[in-house]
């Protein structure tokens, strides 16, 4: 999960935006969000393997700027808008979809809060949108934070569950920032780890987060789950990551975000 980064870098200045819940509602209704992508690269050669991509968003406003997701989002929780405005992503990137030939085995990684976690008739939604789109099931995957997943496990467990019925795939994001972290492994059928950025951006500073980073990549593999390490922003690290045999990472230093639109 990226936003954070491309947020600093927008220049997040919470008081330069006039946001309310009626405006993001509108915003919604109207299509007022712009949806970016961040790659996901391969760590290491080999024909099975792809680049993939997450997908961040952004709220449109007047003259073509962009409200930053840490300004609108907090509104859009508050009020309990987020599965409405998941579905909203979900039904875009579904579309686009349809018309646009990619890679065979892109993958596209979705963000869904915590409240969408918790509401049992959005795998229903994705079924019917996929059904109807046409799109493989395969090239989405819906992403959901460590944090989010431990205080709701159950309703967390159902989701995976459900949401892998579909056909779907599953990342568990911002991983190994608590220490019981590897105890949700045994709770939910994941298919991609996403290593949290602030240990892997730190590796070179602090031994401890290279050990983690290393330790949580061979958990990982031993289960037979995939690895993204977050937050890659220097060369040495990437080199490392790839020493220690991580199979993805996102980051300034691969990729910054770009539009969707602009994917080819």
């Amino acid at each position: 999960m990226e936003d954070k980064l491309l947020s600093r870098d927008l220049g997040e200045k919470d008081s330069e935006w006039d946001i309310s819940a009626s405006r993001v509602t509108q915003a919604i209704e109207e299509d007022k969000f712009c949806l970016f992508c961040q790659a996901i690269i391969p760590m290491k050669q080999s024909v099975n393997m792809c680049t993939h991509h997450e997908i961040l968003i952004r709220m449109s406003e007047e003259e073509d700027n962009l409200i930053p997701p840490g300004t609108f989002l907090p509104f859009v929780e508050k009020y309990k808008m987020m599965p409405r405005l998941d579905r909203w992503v979900v039904r875009y990137v579904l579309q686009w979809l349809t018309s646009h030939q990619l890679t065979p085995g892109s993958i596209f990684f979705i963000n869904v809060a915590k409240d969408t976690i918790c509401d049992s008739d959005f795998p229903s939604f994705v079924r019917d949108q996929l059904q109807e789109t046409g799109v493989s099931a395969e090239m989405i995957c819906f992403e959901v934070e460590e944090s989010d997943v431990s205080s709701s496990l159950t309703d967390a467990s159902t989701f995976v569950s459900e949401i892998r019925g579909c056909g779907c795939r599953i990342a568990l994001c911002s991983f190994g920032r608590d220490p019981s972290s590897f105890d949700l492994l045994r709770n939910l059928k994941i298919d991609f780890l996403k290593i949290d950025g602030n240990m892997v951006c730190f590796m070179f500073q602090d031994p401890i987060n290279l050990a983690k980073v290393t330790a949580i990549n061979r958990v990982a593999h031993t289960i037979g789950i995939q690895t993204v390490a977050e937050q890659v922003e220097t060369d040495d690290v990437v080199a490392k990551l790839r020493e220690i045999e991580v199979d993805f990472a996102q980051g300034f230093g691969l990729g910054r975000p770009f539009l969707l639109n602009e994917l080819t």
